[in-house]
């Protein structure tokens, strides 16, 4: 993959040649989501109910979410800076500082979400009947909390170093997975919602 050279050519086409892959990116992260959904609204007999329990853990993973994006959106621009200076020492220190702080709030997110999700589940509105549902996907996503925070708050990391094209890959790489693999282990593994969350 080419690597966009910050140093030289035009300001403009180095934005774009930035921009465009990361927009990319952020439209087939958004499909992630979206995907999910779908699969899990033409589940026979429970997709609707399904669908609105699964909504109940959104607060949940927005907060996984946000957490890797403080490190990792707010680690790469000082990463740059570093860079840009020419202190590879410090941009490194940075750069392994976001990795452990992702690593260790992945962890404790993980660990806390695993002791409270049914309360915080029923704190967010959540019937009986959507615990059934809302509860296993939580758990399941929960579990994949560290993984998915590493990937998605080190690609930054990958974008402040010119490969854009790289970053944009990896979230094509994950967005493309989840769309055959939902259906398999959704429709054909017989794992419903709990599939969706793998």
């Amino acid at each position: 993959m080419k690597r966009i050279d910050f140093e030289n050519g035009s300001i403009t086409g180095n934005i774009l040649n930035a921009a465009i892959p990361m927009l990319v990116a952020q439209i087939l992260n958004l499909l992630y989501n979206i995907v999910d959904r779908i699969y899990i609204a033409r589940i026979p007999d429970v997709g609707t109910a399904a669908l609105g329990a699964v909504g109940l853990c959104f607060p949940i993973i927005m907060i996984i979410t946000a957490f890797s994006s403080l490190f990792g959106s707010g680690g790469a621009p000082i990463f740059s800076i570093n860079r840009g200076k020419g202190d590879s020492k410090t941009a490194d220190d940075i750069m392994n500082t976001s990795f452990t702080m992702l690593c260790v709030s992945a962890l404790i997110l993980m660990a806390v979400g695993m002791l409270f999700a049914r309360p915080l589940l029923v704190l967010f509105g959540a019937s009986s009947d959507a615990l059934s549902y809302a509860y296993p996907y939580l758990m399941i996503y929960l579990l994949g909390s560290l993984p998915s925070m590493i990937a998605s708050g080190m690609n930054p990391f990958i974008n402040a170093q010119g490969y854009s094209s790289i970053g944009m890959l990896s979230v094509a790489i994950g967005a493309g997975t989840n769309l055959v693999l939902d259906p398999l282990f959704i429709f054909a593994l017989g794992l419903g919602v709990r599939g969706a969350a793998m």
